[in-house]
């Protein structure tokens, strides 16, 4: 049976990062409403998590914790809180092998600061393959998914 390490950073402009027989990151699927808005797009969210668990692969998921920040308007909270609890749900029905990790935990554990560009950057090093999807700086959200993947598989073959 094969493994596959699955981080997901669930902001609407997150990612999922995967390490399996290949390494490949996915954004969080979302559409864009009539009113120009972008919304999570739940079915593919669902959709994309189903196809992880395909036979003879094990899936650990690790999803990064979430919560309102001090000056953040009502709406963006209630949209993070909205996708993040999809997320999670998601996750539970995915695999039992399920955690959710605060980012401070996980970037303390590979060294990281709170400095998106670092993160990047790290990325970028131990995954040199993905680099064409991690160039800019605002692929930071990308970059973490990947990263919370490589913490799930460092964690779990401990």
């Amino acid at each position: 049976m094969t493994n596959a390490y699955v981080g997901i950073d669930p902001g609407i402009t997150g990612a999922i990062g995967v390490i399996a027989d290949s390494s490949f990151i996915v954004d969080v699927p979302t559409y864009e409403r009539k009113d120009g808005k972008t919304e999570y797009n739940f079915y593919n969210m669902y959709k994309l998590l189903g196809q992880l668990g395909i036979a003879g692969t094990r899936v650990y998921l690790t999803l990064e914790k979430q919560q309102a920040m001090p000056k953040q308007g009502v709406s963006s909270t209630f949209q993070i809180g909205r996708g993040y609890g999809a997320w999670e749900a998601l996750c539970w029905a995915t695999t039992p092998d399920f955690e959710i990790v605060s980012p401070r935990k996980w970037k303390k554990a590979l060294g990281l600061t709170s400095d998106k560009d670092v993160s990047r950057l790290k990325a970028i090093s131990l995954y040199p393959s993905l680099e064409p999807m991690l160039r800019r700086k605002k692929d930071h959200n990308r970059a973490e998914a990947i990263l919370l993947a490589h913490y799930t598989k460092l964690e779990r073959n401990k």
